[in-house]
């Protein structure tokens, strides 16, 4: 109606266990993280709620042939405890995803230009959290769109080209394959095939991924439709679904700050 009805506040707790490692020897260096989560915290019914899940993260890279590698990185993710898992009622700490986006960054761990996924180029940020899948299909698509609030898996790869394109352009090929369980009542009997999800590109890698740009070009049955809807076009068997491809595109941006424990570290040396 317009009217403003003034500001809230909301002060929740965050406790966090994580253990991690890494083996940066060559040619196949690899890195993990194995955390705990859990808050408390009230829902949109100001009932008391309350999680705790697991996530586990893998990266590793596969040298081919000098200064040219493969990427592989694995996400899985659990709650072992979740008062809404079985609930059709989610907000941004009760459930992961596979397309993460600014409305799921609840700790506000990144930077996002337009958090609420507004439709623009700036809506259409992703980060590389959770699935790491490079779609950015809103608040609106989100349950579709690889939301969970049970456990979802990731796998992302991604490819340097094995000789340098003119122009010296970097351009990555990407394939990202996940799977997400919808615990929820209106997720009861939904086929399998509609949580399984994989889609696959071209990314444009600058300052050694701070900045990227993914131009999407293959899809499973579920996610080729969500792009159909933001691009505007039918689900033909088109590659562009005859729509607007420039509303397809995704883009990420990532500042690499250092880590308190890293930095004692080296001040320590």
């Amino acid at each position: 109606s317009g009217v403003f009805f003034g500001k809230s506040r909301e002060n929740n707790t965050i406790f966090e266990l994580r253990y991690g490692g890494a083996h940066r020897r060559l040619p196949h260096p690899f890195q993990y993280q194995i955390t705990l989560e859990t808050q408390q915290y009230r829902d949109v019914f100001d009932r008391p709620a309350s999680y705790l899940r697991g996530t586990a993260e893998w990266k590793q890279i596969f040298y081919y042939k000098q200064k040219s590698k493969i990427s592989l990185r694995f996400f899985a993710g659990y709650f072992l405890q979740n008062t809404h898992r079985n609930r059709d009622i989610q907000t941004p700490y009760n459930h992961l995803t596979l397309n993460p986006q600014g409305f799921n960054d609840y700790r506000f761990d990144h930077l996002f230009f337009a958090r609420s996924g507004a439709d623009n180029f700036f809506g259409r940020q992703v980060s590389q959290s959770d699935g790491g899948f490079k779609g950015a299909f809103g608040a609106a698509f989100a349950r579709s769109a690889g939301n969970s609030n049970n456990f979802v898996f990731a796998v992302n790869l991604r490819a340097d080209l094995p000789k340098r394109l003119p122009l010296g352009l970097p351009i990555k090929p990407y394939f990202d394959f996940g799977y997400f369980d919808d615990a929820t009542p209106l997720g009861e009997g939904r086929p399998s095939s509609e949580q399984l999800l994989w889609s696959g590109g071209l990314a444009l890698e600058f300052f050694k991924g701070g900045l990227e740009f993914y131009f999407p070009l293959a899809h499973s049955k579920t996610l080729k439709n969500l792009y159909c809807e933001q691009g505007g076009g039918s689900n033909d068997s088109a590659l562009f679904c005859g729509g607007n491809y420039w509303k397809m595109i995704s883009w990420s941006m990532r500042l690499r700050f250092v880590e308190p424990m890293n930095l004692v570290e080296r001040l320590a040396r």
